[in-house]
């Protein structure tokens, strides 16, 4: 009978101590995510970012899209941003804010969607690494210094080159490539004179 009564003790104080181990996990849980929103405060709560094929970050979501939104995402996901080599920002964000991939030393490639109108000042300073950027034909405004500082990058459209706003310092003909609808398009003007890394099979 004692035996009995000593195993449902037992188990009701493991039961107890379960329930506080999870009760203080979650609790640890809240604490972390309000520090994090402490720290980068979202200011669009309807993005999302995850991995493709090749470690590849899209970046989908509405509206636009913010310097601390990306600062957000990207410690949430557990990704530094400096090992960030590839972005895809999704077709519904319709303006990238100032200095978003700012200073992300080791960004190679980078697409923006068909969506965005307007790109904030130094939206891309500072990307030295920088090699290929897509900008749609819809992208009417950039701001100044917008590819500050990104003395290797390739500027990729579908828009015709009289279409396009100024863009800073990047002015040779040969460093533009407008008109580019698709992977094989791009792969024939470049005809082995440059390595295409496998992001670019992504963007369409």
């Amino acid at each position: 009978m004692r035996g009995s009564v000593v195993k449902r003790l037992f188990l009701i104080g493991l039961i107890v101590c379960l329930a506080l181990l999870v009760f203080l996990f979650a609790r640890r849980s809240v604490v972390v995510q309000m520090a994090l929103e402490n720290e980068f405060p979202r200011k669009n709560m309807t993005l999302s970012l995850h991995r493709e094929d090749g470690g590849v970050i899209r970046v989908d979501g509405e509206g636009k899209l913010y310097a601390d939104d990306m600062k957000a995402l990207l410690k949430a996901a557990g990704i530094s941003a400096r090992r960030v080599e590839d972005i895809i920002v999704g077709d519904g964000i319709t303006e990238i804010g100032y200095g978003v991939f700012m200073r992300q030393g080791n960004l190679k490639t980078l697409k923006l969607g068909r969506g965005i109108a307007q790109a904030r000042p130094g939206a891309l300073k500072n990307c030295a690494s920088l090699e290929w950027l897509y900008l749609p034909s819809g992208l009417r405004d950039i701001g100044a210094g917008f590819l500050f500082d990104c003395e290797k990058c390739r500027v990729v459209t579908d828009a015709k080159p009289e279409d396009l706003p100024p863009l800073d310092n990047v002015g040779e003909a040969d460093r533009v490539f407008a008109g580019v609808d698709s992977y094989e398009t791009l792969r024939a003007r470049v005809d082995g004179a440059a390595e295409l890394p496998d992001a670019l099979v992504l963007w369409w």
